[in-house]
């Protein structure tokens, strides 16, 4: 959350990061629909506060990652 308020470098996210989050947040924390949906909330709030936002179509120009989601990162 500090990453998103306080960097604009970080404002922008696709959402497929979005959708990692909530399966992290489901599977691995096994927290309640609510409470997901909530923080999901907050964070698209906390980046559209600091000047960003999701975004839906990330160009896309990064490949090398070994992890494809940084590519998104590093895409932004």
């Amino acid at each position: 959350m500090g990453v998103i308020a306080d960097a604009a470098e970080f404002a922008l996210w696709p959402p497929n990061i979005l959708a990692n989050i909530q399966r992290v947040l489901e599977e691995l924390f096994k927290w309640e629909n609510g409470h997901i949906e909530h923080y999901l909330t907050v964070i698209t709030a906390a980046a559209e506060h600091s000047a960003g936002g999701v975004i839906a179509d990330v160009p896309r120009t990064v490949h090398d990652c070994p992890d494809h989601e940084d590519n998104y990162f590093l895409d932004l």
